[in-house]
């Protein structure tokens, strides 16, 4: 706390009445001569029995006003004078001991949880607050699933807060392999079904064309069918779709399933941390 140092009424040095310091040097002197951390001069100004007050504080080392109060007492007698005196002298005192609680920044996410990175340190998760430094910091918010951002804020007085609304990141788009897979399997299975058909066709009678002259002695029929060449194409080409569009399903299938679950490394301040998210 402070110690009250009263000043003597005369001038030591000159016998004269001890009168106020007008200016910084003589504050400067008269706290130097009484090892005073402050000079504090008392101006009263009456009218009748009304009477307002200001007491000022002086930096001993600067001469310089650092703290001041006002006060007023209506109507008053010598008594309630002193009161209201020593009242605004306690006030005084309490500004003048006044110390400022350190600076403190509030950060809040929507939706929270993001992983907060403060001037390239992570120190924690929204919603936080933690005591800083006042002035200029750089503020980066992570969360899986929604964009990353960063803000310079400027933290000024006891409390400043930082609110931060993410964006959800866009899906990336649907790979189409899937699809398409499962056309070319259906396609390759028909022709496959189309090439066999005409395997086991090649070489049959051609029954509308198979009596009276077009069947020789032994009953063969002079017309058969010709398509063991479609047939092997055909079985071929279904072979192909076939062997295509499964490796094309079963990608596309995985890239899809990895396009709903997402994983993703964290790394801190010595610590790295792996997530995985995903809907099944």
């Amino acid at each position: 706390g402070l110690e009250v140092v009263a000043l003597p009424s005369v001038d030591e040095a000159s016998g004269a009445p001890s009168q106020p310091c007008g200016d910084a040097a003589c504050t400067v002197a008269l706290a130097a001569r009484h090892d005073a951390s402050h000079v504090v001069d008392l101006q009263v100004i009456a009218a009748d029995r009304d009477y307002e007050l200001v007491l000022r504080a002086r930096d001993g080392e600067s001469g310089e006003a650092t703290a001041s109060v006002v006060g007023r007492c209506e109507i008053c007698s010598l008594p309630d004078l002193q009161a209201t005196v020593r009242e605004k002298g306690v006030e005084l005192a309490a500004a003048l001991t006044y110390e400022p609680a350190p600076p403190h920044l509030r950060v809040v996410s929507s939706p929270p949880g993001a992983r907060v990175v403060l001037d390239d340190a992570t120190v924690g998760q929204a919603p936080l607050e933690l005591e800083v430094e006042e002035g200029s910091h750089q503020l980066e918010l992570h969360l899986d699933g929604y964009k990353s951002t960063r803000r310079v804020v400027e933290v000024r007085g006891e409390l400043s807060t930082a609110d931060f609304i993410l964006v959800a990141t866009p899906p990336p788009p649907r790979s189409l392999l899937e699809p398409a897979g499962a056309a070319a399997i259906a396609v390759g299975a028909a022709a496959a079904i189309v090439g066999a058909v005409f395997v086991g066709l090649d070489s049959t009678p051609y029954r509308a064309r198979c009596d009276g002259a077009d069947v020789d002695a032994d009953g063969d029929c002079r017309f058969r069918y010709n398509t063991l060449a479609g047939g092997v194409t055909s079985l071929a080409v279904g072979g192909a779709l076939l062997a295509a569009g499964v490796g094309m399903f079963v990608v596309g299938r995985r890239r899809n399933a990895a396009r709903r679950g997402r994983a993703g490394v964290d790394v801190g301040a010595g610590q790295v941390a792996l997530t995985w998210t995903g809907r099944f």
